[in-house]
C-alpha cells in the first residue's frame, strides 16, 4: 500500500514538472503605473481597488488564455507564448485606456 502511495507521489511531482510553463509578464508593474495614472490623470477615489481589480484581470486573463491555448493546441508552447504575448498586450491597452473591468458583481 505505501508503494502505491509513493508511485502516486512520484508521477504527480513528474507529471507538474512537464507541464509547459506559462511566461511572466510584468503584471505588477503594469497595475502599478495604473494606480499612477488613476490617481493623478483619471483623479479617481477607488484607484487602490481598481488597481487591485487590474491585477485579478491581468492576471485571470494570462492564464485562462495559456490554458486554452495549450488544451486546443496539443501543449505547443510555441504557439501559445505567441498567444500570450498578443494577449498581454490587449489586456496592457484595456487597462491603459480604464476600460477593464474584472468585478461584474457591481
Amino acid at each position: 500500500m505505501m508503494y502505491i502511495g509513493i508511485i502516486s507521489l512520484l508521477a504527480l511531482v513528474f507529471i507538474t514538472h512537464s507541464l509547459p510553463e506559462r511566461p511572466s509578464f510584468p503584471t505588477e508593474e503594469l497595475c502599478d503605473l495604473y494606480r499612477e495614472k488613476c490617481e493623478t490623470k483619471l483623479k479617481k477615489l477607488n484607484c487602490k481597488a481598481r488597481a487591485l481589480e487590474c491585477l485579478d484581470y491581468a492576471n485571470n486573463g494570462l492564464r485562462i488564455t495559456w490554458n486554452f491555448c495549450n488544451f486546443l493546441n496539443n501543449d505547443n508552447v510555441t504557439v501559445c507564448r505567441e498567444r500570450a504575448i498578443t494577449d498581454y498586450e490587449i489586456i496592457k491597452g484595456a487597462i491603459m485606456n480604464d476600460t477593464f473591468k474584472y468585478d461584474f458583481a457591481d
